[in-house]
């Protein structure tokens, strides 16, 4: 019996599991968090700097050498609104600290220990602590572009919904732009949504009347939903507020792709690269 377009439980809970279809999930993860460590151990950072009351709101900054007016990459780790924290999100940062870009990390805790509502807005504080204080640390308040992974790319798309205004653009990589069929799946044991809740919180239910460029991307091993919710959120971007770049790419998957974020030659880092460079 279909509960989500013609999905059935089985498969709608299927398709928004993206560890069942990725048997090298784990090792790909403590890879993010190995890669991570050697980023601090090699690279100028300042970490676990304060943006909020709360102790979970942390970020660190990966610094290039003598920073000035430099653009700044905001990044927002995936891991089901659950799992992971800054500590395992620095390894995208050398190929954009190389050229000058100041990288920073932000943790928000997780659900359910807070509702999503607060991990969006501890994501929209990091963006305001960032406005407020880079300059300090020799970046450009005005030339900011957050960047999320899965559940991360969520919140940067939610970020976006308000915020466009102050960003130079957006990265959204293998994310979930409504939150409906996410309700209706296992993942809202953990979530506990309802369906104004779940409209809410679902940034393609929301788009700004104007906004900043956008890069979608999916990999080829995402699921058809995640794969889907991409596409939806990309063209109506597209039609509705900026300019947009789809990325569909070949030969990854959902927990693979964000780690191409880390080379400039690779279709995502060269795109978010030259979002970072434009000049609107």
């Amino acid at each position: 019996m279909p509960v989500y377009r013609d999905l059935d439980q089985v498969t709608l809970d299927r398709l928004y599991n993206p560890r069942q279809h990725t048997p090298n999930a784990s090792a790909t993860i403590q890879g993010y968090t190995a890669t991570s460590r050697d980023v601090a151990a090699r690279f100028r950072c300042l970490r676990d700097l304060s943006y909020g009351d709360d102790p979970e709101e942390k970020l660190d900054l990966v610094l290039p050498d003598l920073p000035r007016n430099a653009p700044v990459l905001l990044f927002l780790h995936g891991g089901q609104w659950q799992l992971l924290s800054k500590d395992d999100s620095l390894f995208p940062a050398p190929p954009f600290t190389e050229r000058g870009v100041i990288f920073a990390a932000a943790s928000f805790g997780a659900v359910p220990k807070v509702p999503l509502e607060t991990l969006v807005e501890r994501s929209r504080r990091a963006l305001g602590w960032l406005i407020a204080n880079i300059g300090r640390h020799g970046g450009d308040p005005g030339r900011i572009v957050v960047a999320g992974h899965s559940s991360g790319a969520h919140l940067a798309a939610m970020i976006a919904t308000t915020d466009a205004s102050a960003l130079r653009g957006i990265v959204l990589v293998s994310g979930l732009y409504d939150l409906e069929p996410v309700r209706l799946s296992y993942r809202n044991e953990i979530l506990k949504l309802d369906e104004a809740r779940a409209a809410a919180l679902s940034p393609l239910r929301h788009l700004p009347a104007t906004g900043c460029p956008a890069v979608v991307a999916t990999a080829e091993n995402d699921t058809s939903e995640f794969i889907r919710q991409g596409a939806e959120f990309a063209n109506a971007w597209a039609n509705r507020v900026a300019r947009t770049t789809r990325l569909h790419v070949m030969g990854h998957n959902h927990y693979t792709l964000i780690e191409t974020l880390a080379d400039p030659t690779s279709p995502l880092g060269e795109a978010a690269l030259a979002l970072m460079a434009s000049k609107a």
